[in-house]
């Protein structure tokens, strides 16, 4: 049967910061599975969006043996326990994934992604109860504390629409962000008034994709992403021109998202990506991402820089006007990347940062690790916690097994304690008992207490 694994581990210190592994465990099936992101509640419960081809997945009756096809779902664990409490499939007769989740002050959650399927569950009160059109459709679906599907909505046109981002305001809204035909859209829901969405749409004549939504402590709505576009709407920003392939984006809306109050490309000449974002509660927001480009934006004064000779991680701090504070480059001898599927980054409450992602780099700059070796294979995750101040690393450990690890989500419980999410194809993972996993993809996860000295 399937099974989460909790197992304590060991201590390790950061600077001004005692960080222990406490628990590590894996959801365990028999199809390939994958949790992108990762989420809590106000009382320590854990949420996770995966996707899965299993037709075994925990908590859900099984599906049809001749299913072929992802289906979306939402998994609610005990932070405490590692009990699973509920799991609710999303998904209709073809393909099907949960990308994000959010929950609100009542502990209701709210899941988006994609689906081609034209059965998907929608609810007698979606907004759009028919599929638009094209390969995909967005979805934005509300399950209550129960596990019960209270919403679900078809988002999308005659194009490819997907969702890949979600931000709630604590105030009723609900704001989806994605890709709406190659361009980046943001819509905002207000599900107990029941009014149509309030959507905002940018982009030029090439490609983008919105991969990350953020809310400051006034309200501004924040995007990033990437666009291959010459002519993305730019205004009120530092990079006016797109100087690679692509390049990283930074948008600020406002809350009813009327205007589109800054736009800016961000990276340098080769390939540039923005894959998460995050708000202090002082108006800065920070950004990251992936660069290829041995050229990218650096801000005077900045610190660690390293210039990338490969692909590398990055994160960048913007103040409230979007002028670049400092940006930072993280790698070793291999490549190094910001998760990409799942939201990467976030900020605590103590003027600290802390992402996740991957790397085939065996010789990273580790501090304070609870994982002082690479684990083997293609990949292995790695966390990284950064000063707010001036990008300095306060922490950098692996996070993986013999085979290829991959970390793409990462949150914060109402403790302070660091939860990480992502996929692996190892047998063995720091904490997990061995031979639970192994030849095909599985979710694992991982739980830091972080405290000051």
């Amino acid at each position: 049967m399937p099974t989460f694994w909790l197992m304590l581990m060991i201590a390790a210190t950061a600077q001004a910061q005692t960080l222990s592994m406490t628990w590590s465990g894996i959801i365990g099936a028999t199809g390939a599975t994958d949790c992108d992101d990762i989420a809590s509640d106000r009382v320590g419960n854990i949420y996770l969006a995966c996707h899965s081809l299993a037709n075994d997945f925990p908590g859900v009756p099984p599906r049809s043996s001749d299913r072929r096809d992802f289906d979306g779902y939402l998994a609610k664990l005990n932070g405490l326990t590692g009990k699973l409490i509920y799991s609710v499939r999303l998904g209709g007769t073809d393909y099907d994934d949960a990308i994000r989740v959010r929950l609100d002050e009542k502990g209701n959650a709210y899941v988006t992604g994609f689906t081609k399927s034209r059965d998907f569950q929608t609810t007698l009160n979606g907004f759009q109860r028919i599929f638009g059109g094209g390969d995909t459709d967005a979805f934005l679906a509300k399950i209550d504390t129960q596990g019960n599907l209270v919403y679900c909505t078809f988002f999308g046109g005659t194009g490819d629409d997907l969702g890949d981002a979600l931000v709630l305001d604590g105030k009723g809204k609900v704001y989806m962000g994605g890709v709406w035909n190659e361009d980046g859209f943001v819509a905002a829901f207000e599900l107990a008034k029941r009014f149509d969405p309030k959507v905002i749409r940018f982009g030029g004549k090439s490609e983008e994709k919105l991969t990350g939504l953020a809310i400051d402590s006034g309200g501004h709505i924040w995007a990033t992403g990437y666009t291959k576009s010459k002519d993305f709407p730019v205004r009120n920003g530092q990079g006016t021109r797109l100087k690679g392939d692509s390049d990283a984006f930074l948008v600020k809306m406002d809350a009813n998202l009327n205007e589109i109050e800054l736009a800016t490309y961000f990276g340098g000449s080769k390939d540039d990506s923005g894959w998460g974002i995050t708000a202090d509660t002082r108006g800065n927001v920070y950004v990251a991402g992936i660069t290829n480009s041995t050229d990218p934006p650096v801000a005077a004064g900045a610190s660690d820089v390293l210039l990338p000779g490969r692909k590398r991680a990055f994160a960048a701090k913007f103040n409230g006007s979007g002028a670049l504070q400092w940006s930072t480059y993280f790698g070793g001898s291999g490549e190094d990347e910001a998760g990409y599927d799942g939201a990467n980054i976030i900020a605590d409450k103590n003027g600290h940062i802390w992402m996740v992602g991957m790397t085939s780099s065996h010789d990273l700059a580790l501090r304070g690790a609870t994982q002082h070796q690479y684990g083997g294979g293609e990949l292995d995750g790695f966390i990284l916690g950064l000063n707010a101040d001036d990008g300095r690393a306060i922490f950098t450990t692996y996070f993986g097994g013999e085979d290829r690890d991959l970390l793409e989500g990462i949150t914060l419980d109402p403790k302070g304690n660091l939860w990480v999410c992502g996929v692996t194809w190892s047998k063995l993972i720091p904490g997990a008992p061995s031979g639970t996993i192994g030849g095909t993809a599985q979710p694992y996860l991982g739980r830091w207490s972080i405290r000051s000295r």
